[in-house]
């Protein structure tokens, strides 16, 4: 058996010239209407991370 991968589409791709240029505002206006509504802070004392104050020093802990 060859070593060699050969990967299909199932749909062509789009031209250069035929894509529809987005000015960079619209890119991150869409971007943002599909990023997760949670915040960072959120998922992470969900997760079981207690915040930890700037001034404050991290614990010891050994991995």
């Amino acid at each position: 058996m060859s070593d060699k991968f050969i990967a299909l589409r199932r749909e062509p791709r789009t031209e250069r010239a035929q894509r529809e240029r987005a000015e960079t505002e619209e890119t991150r206006a869409a971007l943002a209407a599909r990023a997760p509504r949670e915040e960072m802070p959120e998922r992470l004392t969900d997760l079981g991370l207690v915040p930890v104050d700037v001034c404050e020093e991290a614990p010891e802990v050994r991995h």
